[in-house]
């Protein structure tokens, strides 16, 4: 018992690292980022093609933004508004839910349950469905 819970701590502090770095990355860098999308957004209306971006965080993050802060929202806020990109978060979809239902319980807590990825699926079909092509 005490080995796993020695192992459960090291892996919770892991975690809260993992997430306080990005944390950090999203607060230090969010200029660069969206002008890295705004960029992609100009080469896909060049190319007659629609842009938008998909965000897709796993277990860690969803539970660590439920507990704490959706720490990059300002950004798909900014993407949404001022770039005009759609953006697909699936943290929007998951807030709500029991992290341990949506994903497998594995190392590295990216994958989904069956359950997970029926709802990501739906979500995701939703959203494409949604998108309009520009006329460029």
């Amino acid at each position: 018992q005490l080995k796993t819970n020695l192992v459960a701590d090291r892996r919770n502090e892991a975690y809260r690292r993992k997430n306080q770095y990005f944390k950090k990355l999203f607060v230090e860098k969010e200029d660069f980022f969206i002008s890295l999308v705004r960029e992609c957004k100009k080469a896909c209306e060049k190319d007659r093609r629609a842009a938008f971006l998909v965000i897709l965080p796993d277990y860690t993050n969803i539970s660590f933004m439920r507990n704490h802060e959706h720490y990059y929202k300002k950004i798909v806020e900014r993407l949404r508004h001022e770039v005009g990109i759609p953006v697909f978060d699936s943290f929007e979809i998951f807030r709500d839910c029991d992290p341990q239902e949506i994903f497998l319980k594995d190392n590295y807590s990216g994958h989904q349950t069956a359950q997970g990825n029926a709802s990501l699926a739906e979500h995701l079909a939703r959203f494409l469905g949604e998108r309009k092509v520009p006329n460029v």
